[in-house]
């Protein structure tokens, strides 16, 4: 801690007193004041947090629902309670194969290492330098501890079926300084020898910002231009068995952020090479929110949000200071869009969502009006993506969306059912071509 600032006087003796409250502070965690009072709000902390666990597993009990925690949890007390459950597991199992075995927490191994008791055989096989589900809670040690276990039941692996000579050689080099004598050095068995260098480098020195990112981004677009132009760049195809000319989708780009690769599809584009990302949630895609807050003022056209949002985009002809005033006023909006909405509000009151969706789109005209978007093709797909969801909703029997707590079947109940359903995968943004091989492919590693 510093006890003075820098480049400024202080009175004689400021700098040791300092130090002595400097010191006298980092006491306090020993003081039985301090001490007593930490103590009791951390044992309230674990307190409450045991109580809450009690009362959220009562709940789920009641309602008969389990988490991921008890899908394991629940099997391994089974296991350690009911010899019949044992029993029976052992007259059906013939042999457990588990990969990516790295990322095994010690409730996954506790369960895994029951069935072994019982008599079951396990086939394991995993990677520790792959690694990655620590935050979930996985330990790599759990692994590791296998091979030195039981070292005549361990088979390293020692070939590679992927990677040519050249590439291994080089990662050979790093795993045994990474790695030290535990490294299994692996042998290609690929069956090809690539044309192009195993490895090349372009130092932007220091951090990725200001300059040296721009320096990376110029260089590492120019040597991809180069790649792409040059008739003797080939690779080898294992589709067709052999080398061929160098192409968009055989080169990939991995950042560490959304925002680098967003630089680097720019940076790409500008030089008149295409780029393939997953860019965003879906469901926040510019079309799918614009036809969602249309689909809302139909549903309602009391709902001022939804009126306002379709009047002041591109969509409307509105300008938002004047429109958000009139709705302060209580008046409503005079715009052409809202205008045709309205005329689909009037249609018949018992049409589906699918329906009402359809009628909408070709009322705005939004077909017409994203073909004239930059990216055209990516927001046809997005408003595509919207009436298939529109159709699945339609078509999903009332008991599972009752037990998501949706019922009904009208655009409110939709429009509260698809942020539940667009999650994770489903919240993708699709391609907007089935196949791009002159597109380059942009990905995190994250």
């Amino acid at each position: 801690m510093s006890v003075y600032k820098r480049g400024s006087e202080t009175p004689d003796g400021y700098d040791a007193l300092a130090s002595e409250v400097v010191d006298a502070a980092s006491q306090l965690a020993r003081h039985p004041g301090p001490l007593d009072d930490a103590i009791r709000h951390i044992r309230g902390l674990i307190v409450a947090a045991g109580e809450s666990l009690v009362r959220f597993g009562e709940a789920k009990r009641k309602r008969g629902l389990v988490d991921y925690t008890d899908m394991i949890a629940e099997p391994w007390q089974l296991l350690a309670e009911r010899s019949d459950v044992v029993e029976a597991l052992c007259n059906r199992i013939d042999c457990l194969v588990i990969d990516e075995f790295q990322d095994t927490n010690p409730l996954q191994f506790a369960l895994l290492w029951r069935l072994h008791h019982a008599g079951i055989p396990a086939l394991v096989v995993g990677d520790v330098k792959q690694a990655i589900m620590g935050f979930q809670g996985s330990d790599p040690r759990l692994f590791e501890q296998l091979p030195n276990q039981f070292p005549r039941d361990t088979d390293p692996l020692a070939t590679n079926w992927r990677s040519q000579e050249k590439l291994l050689t080089f990662l050979n080099r790093i795993g045994k300084g990474l790695f030290s004598e535990e490294y299994v050095v692996l042998e290609s068995r690929a069956g090809f020898e690539s044309e192009l260098s195993a490895l090349e480098v372009i130092e932007a020195g220091g951090k990725l910002v200001g300059k040296a990112q721009s320096a990376l981004l110029i260089e590492g677009v120019a040597r991809i231009r180069a790649l792409l132009d040059d008739d003797e760049a080939r690779v080898w195809d294992q589709d067709l068995k052999s080398h061929r000319r160098l192409r968009g989708s055989d080169v990939a780009v991995l950042a560490p952020t959304h925002a680098l690769l967003d630089k680097f599809a720019g940076a790409l584009r500008r030089a008149g090479i295409r780029a393939r990302r997953q860019e965003g949630d879906w469901i926040d895609s510019p079309i799918v929110q614009l036809a969602l807050r249309a689909l809302a003022y139909v549903a309602d056209p009391a709902d001022r949000y939804a009126a306002l949002a379709v009047a002041v985009t591109e969509f409307g002809q509105s300008d938002l200071e004047p429109a958000l005033a009139a709705q302060l006023d209580g008046d409503s909006i005079d715009d052409p869009a809202l205008a045709c909405l309205d005329g689909v509000i009037a249609g018949a009151p018992d049409r589906s969502v699918p329906a009402l969706l359809a009628e909408l789109c070709e009322a705005l005209g939004l077909w017409d009006r994203i073909s004239r978007w930059p990216d055209a093709a990516a927001a046809r797909a997005d408003l595509l993506k919207l009436h298939a969801d529109a159709a699945h909703f339609h078509e999903a029997p009332p008991e599972a969306l009752a037990s998501a707590g949706i019922h009904g079947a009208g655009p409110k109940s939709f429009l509260a059912w698809l942020p539940l359903h667009a999650r994770d995968d489903r919240n993708k943004r699709p391609e907007p071509r089935v196949r791009d091989d002159a597109a380059v492919v942009l990905a995190t590693w994250q």
